[in-house]
């Protein structure tokens, strides 16, 4: 579980794939088991990992929507497998390709990573690390530290289903 400084406010990511991680962070949270992740991604065609079946004029959107502040909610028929516990519905899933460049070149040595904000369920949004209730603060496996300051609100959200 990484605290790390996105380009919104402060979250807890993880691998796509560590289940335990995700466990983790749905129970330090205190996450309902229904509610889905945004999953961050270096470039547009990282989607592609995730089978989501892009027509030519969505991907255009998506060029000029990223790297962004926005996250994109599309389907793919890997949500109802693989990926289900990262879905709300289990047909679709979040991404976001981060306006913060230094954050895009992590994601492209780690892969996709899982993101929430770093905030119990249901409270208002993590702006800096003294925010973070230290119940989830104590279980942090690693901080990367950011010398810029967060904005001040979430990313915003679009669905592009057909």
């Amino acid at each position: 579980m990484v605290l790390l400084l996105t380009d919104t406010v402060w979250g807890l990511h993880a691998a796509v794939d560590d289940e335990g991680a995700r466990r983790r962070i749905v129970r330090f949270k205190r996450r309902g088991a229904g509610k889905g992740f945004i999953t961050l991604i270096s470039r547009l065609a990282d989607i592609a990992q995730f089978e989501v079946d892009l027509t030519e004029c969505q991907k255009e959107v998506l060029r000029k929507l990223w790297p962004g502040r926005v996250t994109v909610v599309a389907r793919t028929p890997l949500a109802a497998d693989k990926y289900r516990k990262l879905s709300i519905d289990g047909k679709t899933l979040a991404f976001r390709v981060p306006a913060s460049a230094n954050l895009r070149k992590l994601l492209a040595v780690t892969g996709p990573l899982i993101s929430t904000s770093a905030n119990l369920s249901g409270d208002d949004k993590t702006f800096t690390p003294n925010d973070i209730p230290p119940k989830i603060a104590q279980n942090i496996d690693l901080y990367i530290n950011s010398r810029r300051p967060p904005q001040t609100k979430a990313s915003t959200i679009i669905q592009i289903l057909r």
